[in-house]
């Protein structure tokens, strides 16, 4: 008995593997195709809890996409927050610049200014909390 129980857990077992590597397979239902999100590649944050981000994704976001990203952002009460995305492997985004931006202004400066002007979507937050988004 205790032979038969061991060969069936190993088919339970074998059967989760098959179905983690190869996936389920189900007649009639379109496999998902899973959007591939933004990456943050930049992120400065100033002593007072200012924020600059910058993410960057190869495809370009929809508004729709956009607005998702933007809403899990991190922004402070009070506090200034400006998160750009960027697209295309032509329009790089400032990344480490952006990290290693001595003050708030040079990090605004940063997104604002050739060569890295060139955002797709911005998110501005003011002290006030009002947001607003813009398509460039």
């Amino acid at each position: 008995m205790g032979k038969k129980l061991l060969s069936a857990l190993a088919l339970v077992v074998l059967a989760f593997i098959a179905i983690d590597v190869m996936g389920p397979d189900v007649p009639g239902k379109p496999e998902s195709v899973a959007v591939q999100p933004a990456e943050q590649v930049g992120y400065f944050k100033s002593p007072d809890r200012d924020r600059v981000m910058a993410y960057y994704r190869t495809d370009p976001l929809t508004r729709s996409e956009a607005e998702s990203l933007f809403e899990e952002v991190p922004e402070t009460a009070g506090r200034v927050t400006r998160v750009v995305i960027y697209s295309g492997a032509d329009n790089p985004a400032p990344a480490s610049g952006l990290t290693l931006a001595e003050n708030l202004l040079a990090a605004m400066q940063m997104v604002s200014m050739p060569p890295h002007d060139d955002w797709d979507w911005l998110l501005m937050i003011n002290p006030a909390g009002e947001r607003t988004i813009k398509e460039n």
